[in-house]
């Protein structure tokens, strides 16, 4: 599956593969038709009900995690009192 010579160093340097097909790429005349505007905004919308959807659902284990990272020791009295 690997090219002898140069190839195998492109094979395996998939950022640098990306870059030279970057560097010489004809550009695309094209446009973005309201379809494609339309799903590109369901997408970002199901991204965030998706988030929404994981803090409502784990919100139990955040406030523990949070209280346990900032909570001040019962112990520990105020300096001024």
């Amino acid at each position: 599956m690997f090219l002898v010579g140069g190839g195998v160093l492109i094979m395996r340097c998939p950022i640098l593969a990306i870059s030279v097909n970057q560097a010489v790429a004809n550009p695309g005349y094209a446009y973005i038709d309201p379809g494609t505007g339309s799903f590109l905004f369901q997408t970002f919308l199901a991204g965030l009900l998706a988030l929404g959807a994981s803090i409502h659902i784990f919100w139990h284990r955040i406030k523990e995690t949070w209280q346990k990272m900032f909570h001040r020791r019962e112990g520990r009295q105020e300096e001024g009192k």
